[in-house]
């Protein structure tokens, strides 16, 4: 391989070729010595080389070494030279796009919790990496990237913004997100199972395995209760209490000392008394006073004592269970340019509203109430749109009763803009495409948060201070994660204390809140994220 690459290394810039300590040639230098060495060793190969200089050394210049690392030609060379900051670098290289938790971190390189932070500051304080807000494995902790993968690079389309869990932030393991990516179908992959099931009775744990959920992740359970919840509410699923055999007891009926009996009511029991005949007693030895219980007979101490009370047969527990009622049908709903959300009508749908548009209102409302109090109707047309007309006031608000209903206007003329999380952005790139998206006219955080639905106010405020405080060009004047010709970064250096988001104060009366705007030199950074890629795509297929 060495041979191989031979060739190549003796072309590249920034290379130094020494014979022990000395240094025989840079190709760095453009001095006639440099240009005649460089020819004789052109002319070598790799064995010759070998053979004339013992002790040949092959090294990038520290210049290079440093442009690498930290994007700039200057660096500190003691962050380079540790043996403990130094490998963390390598790692989140090795990395890229997907970067390392600070968990994985520390059980990688064996360190203390603490140290590690400790060594993770310092390398951020370089600015050589970015930290992200991550939910792994039921736990928060933080995933770290090098700048050169995170800012303006793949990453930012690569990574995944999670609302469920972590607060819209990044989801670190890909295979525990999977189920939220298509969590617009799992109400219907609910539904399908429990029609295919058997009885169409289900166990909750069960059926959170069956749906590819894990039982003892907290973020999992919680979603799922919201699931049947919501599924409960529209009368798809029931959920119930029901008696099922322990699992860690055999069936009675297979049981070696089991009654012999031929009929059916042998072992009924009804209210917790059995119609068998009671044993007869012979003596009962006396249990040892000095000897400790174990866990297990203390635990089967207690399920008796539960059982004694609630009236339960032998080798049978109340579960909690999940019912089918009725197939699934989703609520099919489109937006307006104000986010009003309407029935999905098609064209005879259409043309029935506009017909019933002329009755009266006593008419409309005897044909409202007919068709709420149809139960046994078509689930498919009716019901679908009548529980879409219903939820669609406690879903979405209508945006005329928001103070920044001007703001929203605005925003939602966009056809770029939606309203909700994009499964795609980080939190921080979605903020900072809204506002972007606004241009000259700036958006609140009132506005924001209605638009992409953030669970907590807290988040986007803190959210907001990141932006406000995040520079938009590295001290050497180029842009985070591109390239900048030289005379771009010269010209960049004049601007270094310039603030990816800008915020101006508001007084509306006694009330009082800022305004965000985009810095105008962070245009190429927004770039990506305000461009309509669906137009860019329609107008290749048309030149095609």
């Amino acid at each position: 391989m060495k041979r191989y690459l031979w060739p190549h290394i003796i072309q590249l810039r920034e290379m130094i070729f020494l014979d022990g300590e000395s240094i025989l040639y840079s190709s760095s230098s453009d001095t006639d010595a440099t240009a005649a060495a460089a020819n004789v060793f052109s002319r070598l190969s790799l064995d010759e080389v070998q053979r004339q200089f013992p002790q040949l050394i092959v090294r990038a210049s520290t210049r290079a070494i440093y442009k690498e690392i930290f994007g700039r030609e200057e660096g500190n060379e003691k962050l380079i030279r540790s043996s403990h900051t130094y490998p963390i670098v390598q790692l989140l290289a090795r990395a890229r796009e997907k970067g390392m938790s600070q968990v994985q971190l520390t059980k990688t390189l064996n360190l203390d919790p603490r140290s590690t932070f400790h060594f993770i500051k310092v390398i951020d304080g370089e600015g050589l990496v970015v930290k992200y807000a991550t939910y792994e494995n039921g736990n928060n902790t933080n995933l770290w990237r090098l700048r050169r993968f995170a800012v303006g690079g793949p990453a930012e389309v690569a990574a995944r913004g999670d609302s469920k869990g972590a607060m819209a932030q990044h989801e670190e393991n890909p295979e525990d997100s999977m189920a939220f990516l298509v969590s617009y179908e799992m109400r219907k992959r609910v539904s399908d199972i429990l029609e295919a099931s058997r009885t169409g009775f289900m166990i909750t744990t069960d059926l959170m395995d069956a749906l590819d959920l894990d039982i003892w992740n907290m973020r999992h359970r919680k979603y799922f209760q919201r699931v049947i919840r919501d599924l409960s509410g529209d009368g798809f699923v029931e959920q119930v209490r029901l008696q099922v055999p322990d699992a860690d007891q055999a069936d009675p009926a297979e049981c070696d000392n089991a009654p012999s009996g031929s009929g059916e009511d042998d072992n009924v029991e009804v209210d917790g008394e059995s119609n068998k005949e009671a044993p007869i007693k012979t003596g009962k030895p006396k249990p040892n006073r000095g000897r400790k219980q174990t866990e297990e007979e203390r635990r089967a101490r207690r399920m008796k004592k539960s059982r004694e009370k609630r009236g339960l047969n032998e080798g049978y527990s109340f579960r909690r269970c999940v019912r089918f009622i009725k197939p699934y049908v989703g609520k099919h709903k489109v937006r307006t340019r104000l986010g009003v959300p309407l029935a999905n009508l098609d064209a005879e749908q259409s043309a029935e509203a506009s017909a019933a548009a002329g009755l009266s209102d006593s008419m409309k409302m005897a044909e409202s109430e007919a068709t709420d109090n149809d139960v046994d109707g078509d689930a498919t047309d009716g019901d679908d749109q009548g529980r879409t007309d219903s939820s669609s006031d406690d879903d979405d608000p209508d945006i005329e009763a928001i103070k920044e209903k001007d703001d929203l206007r605005y925003m939602l003329s966009n056809h770029l803009v939606q309203i909700g999380m994009l499964a795609t952005l980080p939190l921080e790139a979605q903020v900072l495409r809204l506002i972007a998206l606004s241009g000259t006219h700036g958006l609140v955080s009132r506005a924001i948060h209605f638009l992409l639905k953030v669970p907590l106010f807290k988040t986007l405020t803190r959210c907001l201070v990141s932006l406000e405080t995040i520079p938009v060009f590295l001290p050497d004047g180029s842009w985070p994660g591109m390239y900048t010709p030289p005379e771009i970064r010269e010209e960049n250096r004049k601007h270094l204390d310039e603030k990816l988001v800008l915020a101006v104060e508001e007084f509306m009366g006694r009330e009082h809140r800022k305004r965000y705007f985009v810095n105008p030199h962070a245009r190429m950074i927004v770039a990506s994220l305000t461009t309509d890629y669906t137009r860019v795509a329609s107008s290749n297929i048309d030149a095609i």
